[in-house]
């Protein structure tokens, strides 16, 4: 173990900026936390993979009383937001993945201009598209996978734990490694 050498990779070089993911017949914009920027398009409901974010608000209210997040970014989110403590290359439950796919497919439902992303725009994002995918389209994980590194990114999805997630919550057979890849971006040996 001592004797190897890890090497650090760049990460993928592309940009997330309010793209629009198809999924069926809706759309969803997806926005990484590393690529946001001016002008914002009208957005009705956010929903952030990452506590970067949270720099990005309005100054918030809990229980009535204001707080000020603090950071040095311009407060450029006054839209409703739902911030998902989701750490980065990491997975969530079964039971918090279904509240958040069914949530924000009532929101597309009812015609909302709906908004996710985390810090690159890769994993956590790619994650909860394929999950999306799969139930909105009745897809397999290895499928919902495939489409979603077709119409929006081929880096989604980066970790083997979030592979495995999608097809715990899509209940279908885990994708082999021929099918569906992971991407390690950080090092390699």
């Amino acid at each position: 173990m001592d004797n190897m050498r890890k090497i650090e990779v760049p990460f993928p070089s592309c940009s997330h900026l309010y793209d629009e993911v198809p999924i069926g017949k809706y759309k969803i914009l997806v926005t990484a936390y590393n690529d946001f920027d001016l002008p914002r398009p009208k957005i009705n409901q956010s929903y952030f993979l990452s506590s970067e974010w949270i720099n990005f608000l309005q100054p918030i209210e809990v229980f009535g009383k204001p707080i000020d997040t603090v950071s040095s970014y311009p407060r450029l989110i006054s839209n409703p937001a739902i911030m998902v403590h989701w750490p980065d290359y990491g997975v969530l439950t079964y039971k918090q993945i279904d509240w958040l796919v069914n949530k924000i497919i009532v929101d597309l439902e009812c015609g909302l201009v709906v908004e996710t992303g985390c810090t690159e725009g890769h994993g956590r994002t790619g994650t909860l598209l394929a999950c999306l995918a799969g139930k909105l389209l009745g897809l397999s994980a290895t499928e919902a996978i495939q489409h979603i590194r077709k119409v929006y990114c081929m880096f989604a999805v980066e970790k083997e734990s979030q592979i495995e997630l999608i097809a715990e919550y899509l209940q279908s057979p885990i994708p082999s490694p021929a099918d569906v890849h992971t991407h390690e971006f950080r090092y390699y040996r």
